[in-house]
């Protein structure tokens, strides 16, 4: 008998080296005391059971080229349990019915392994109940074809068989006493599957009373109301295989759904004959619901409940089957809402996810039964129409979609409109195979965005060029990142009183091989929808605050800025990286300014807000950059500790014959002297610009009119000439 103090001994039989490393972890992690041992071949499993025993065995269905069916043999005599993937739980109850005991469903994301204790506790209660129920009936055969000896013995050798018997119905007793309190189900029949005694649980789980079962056939209360069904002769399947098992499905007479896994053996008695059937059964209700709830979440959108990119790829691929088959055409339109970052920025993410909710509502509400809307992630989401005859009824569906989208919703008691942009291609005319359909209905996308926006765009194969050039630019990146041949240049803040240039700020630049320059304009958005940021931010961070180093080492006494990209703030990881690039460059952290987006850092202010502590404990400098873009709360800007606030660039453009400008410009003067921060001005080009804000008290200018961003090379030579005093 396992107690709670002692381990669990298991033997994990599986190929697959993450699922391995998955189990191993969750074991850890849960901490649960478990002695695992695994192998990863049929034959390794059967050396190790030769020679080993182990309280329970969890095999994968698909061991290399065999499956598990392959160690039934072995297996047989213990619990084991198989682990299959989701979409063949068939042939995990096929296993069942040949001596498994139960099956795990593994999904991509390991959700199954929170399942994976109770499992198996349940499972060994299983068995230990299943031991106890033979022992019981060994004893009572033994009881039953316990004999008088000859009346000639001893009175001696009579009472010590008294006792014998004695103990003997005791032991009985104490049995039957441990298998009616059982929390698991347990019935006993005779040879025609009547049945003879149930314990109390049997009558919690099925809603019947003893007195209703007995004299019942198991059957006919295993399948009670399924009158539709086929009722397997699971009596003969008893006598044949010697064990039988299966999940059932039922409803009580009271109305309760329940699932039930049921397991069937023959009691012998010392003939070997078959005198008696028990049924052990177990509740798996819940587990059954987790179950589903795991699979619905892998193949689902958890925000909006649509199907997801996996599910509807799988869905995509049938349709491709079926539209080959009867040579028909489908289309795929790729959905990308425009500017949606700008409600993420103007309200909160959690109003974000409403709308994005709504727009769900509103995608399923212009489709047909028969078509499917998914979302992908983010702000898109993809549509799939079979059947399609004419182009014709796309481009009205298209346009039913954009006129739909582009109605205002309520936020915050204000009506809001949004707008999408829809990109369009067609099977079989764009692609045979849907990575390819789904592909050339985003290159469509991005070329509806480019012409406007809130419109359609139908797939042409020029197209393609487009999105070859975002992957060669992207393949590039990752090339300059492993390689180190990405550049900085440095464009300097200048104090326009002294001339004297107190800090630079690093800007990424990228050079082709072929030495063509692409534009950060360009390439910036590219990476960011790659998923880059991180990578290219921590690269930055460490080559900037190393050629700083090297400038403070050569006397030259400037601030760093560097710019955090939205990602990056939201890293888990931020702090813990710019604290390693300060201690490997060895650059005072008062040195360092980080440059945060007025938008990015409003994303998640509670959660910037505790970055930023983070950060000001380390000694690092904070800026606000292109302030007056955004959606600040002056509320929230006391609270952030800034440094520095950065006038952005857009607002010193036409400045001297734009009075609403100025009025503008005057308030967020206001704002930053009176939380008493430093103000940059960024985007300074003329004598009239750096005249008004001189006027204003803004003397740190960061723009052309001082100089444009330098290579690394030439920046201590600016260092060294400084600039003239205005």
């Amino acid at each position: 008998m396992i107690t709670p103090s002692q381990l669990i001994r298991i033997l994990l039989v599986e190929d697959d080296e993450y699922d391995r490393f998955a189990f191993f972890r969750a074991v850890e992690r849960q901490g649960l005391s478990y002695e695992v041992t695994s192998a990863e071949t049929v034959m390794a499993a059967r050396e190790i059971l030769a020679t080993q025993t182990f309280d329970i065995a969890i095999v994968d269905f698909n061991i290399g080229p065999d499956t598990a069916f392959a160690l039934f043999d072995v297996l047989q005599g213990m619990p084991f349990i198989i682990a299959t993937g989701a979409g063949d739980q068939e042939l995990a109850v096929e296993a069942m019915k040949k001596g498994a005991y139960d099956y795990l469903v593994k999904d991509m994301q390991g959700e199954y392994l929170k399942a994976l204790d109770i499992t198996i506790q349940n499972v060994l209660q299983r068995y230990l109940t299943e031991i106890a129920l033979r022992d019981y009936h060994e004893n009572l055969e033994i009881q039953v074809k316990a004999r008088t000896q000859e009346l000639t013995k001893s009175n001696e050798q009579l009472l010590y068989e008294i006792n014998e018997r004695k103990q003997a119905e005791e032991m009985i007793h104490l049995q039957a006493s441990a298998l009616a309190a059982a929390d698991n189900g347990i019935m006993i029949t005779n040879i025609e599957g009547k049945i003879i005694w149930a314990n109390p649980a049997m009558c919690q789980i099925i809603g019947k009373s003893v007195e209703e079962m007995i004299g019942q056939l198991a059957t006919g209360i295993l399948f009670y109301r399924q009158k539709d069904k086929l009722i397997p002769d699971i009596i003969q399947s008893i006598k044949t295989h010697k064990r039988w098992a299966n999940e059932i499905s039922n409803t009580r007479p009271d109305g309760i759904y329940y699932t039930i896994s049921v397991s069937g053996t023959p009691v012998l008695n010392e003939n070997g004959e078959i005198t008696h059937l028990t049924f052990i059964l177990h509740d798996i209700t819940e587990r059954v619901k987790t179950q589903q709830m795991l699979e619905y979440m892998v193949s689902h959108d958890n925000l909006t409940s649509l199907p997801n990119r996996l599910l509807f790829q799988d869905r995509a691929n049938h349709a491709i089957a079926n539209a080959r088959r009867n040579m028909s055409k489908l289309a795929i339109l790729f959905l990308d809402l425009d500017d949606f970052k700008a409600v993420n920025d103007a309200f909160s993410h959690s109003q974000g996810d409403d709308l994005l909710v709504r727009i769900s509502n509103k995608l399923t509400s212009c489709l047909r039964e028969n078509d499917t809307a998914a979302r992908f992630g983010g702000d898109e989401f993809v549509v799939m129409l079979e059947n399609i005859t004419h182009p014709e009824d796309i481009a009205q569906v298209a346009e039913k979609l954009t006129y739909e989208i582009s109605r205002p919703v309520t936020i915050q008691g204000s009506p809001y409109s949004l707008s999408v942009s829809i990109g369009i291609s067609i099977y079989p005319n764009d692609g045979s195979q849907i990575d390819q359909i789904i592909q050339n209905a985003d290159a469509a996308m991005y070329r509806a965005k480019l012409r406007g926006k809130n419109t359609y765009q139908f797939y042409t194969p020029d197209m393609t060029r487009d999105v070859m050039e975002r992957l060669r630019i992207i393949t590039q990146i990752r090339e300059a990142l492993t390689n180190d041949t990405l550049e900085l240049y440095y464009q300097p803040q200048v104090d326009a009183r002294t001339g004297e240039i107190i800090g630079v700020e690093a800007l990424l630049r990228f050079f082709t091989p072929e030495n063509i320059s692409i534009s950060p304009a360009v390439f910036i958005p590219i990476t960011e929808k790659a998923g880059m940021s991180h990578e290219i931010g921590e690269w930055v961070l460490e080559k900037a605050c190393a050629q700083n180093r090297m400038l403070i080492n050569q006397g030259f006494n400037i601030r760093l800025s560097v710019n955090i990209a939205s990602r990056q703030l939201n890293h888990p990881e931020l702090v813990a990286t710019i604290s390693r690039v300060l201690k490997k460059s060895n650059l005072d952290p008062h040195m360092l300014q980080l440059e945060i987006t007025e938008n990015s850092m409003f994303e998640d202010i509670d959660s910037a807000i505790d970055v930023l502590k983070q950060l000001k404990k380390l000694g690092i400098k904070i800026a606000i950059d292109d302030f007056g873009t955004g959606y600040s709360s002056l509320g929230y800007l006391t609270q952030l500790e800034l440094d520095t606030i950065k006038i952005d660039k857009s607002f010193a453009h036409n400045i001297n014959i734009d009075d609403n400008r100025k009025a503008v410009v005057r308030g967020m003067v206001a704002i930053a002297q009176a939380l008493n921060v430093e103000i940059v001005v960024e985007g300074v080009e003329t004598k009239e610009q750096l005249i008004f804000f001189s006027n204003l008290g803004c003397h740190i200018i960061q723009g052309f009119y001082f100089s444009p961003a330098v290579p690394t090379s030439i920046l201590p030579q600016l260092l060294v000439n400084q600039f003239q005093p205005t």
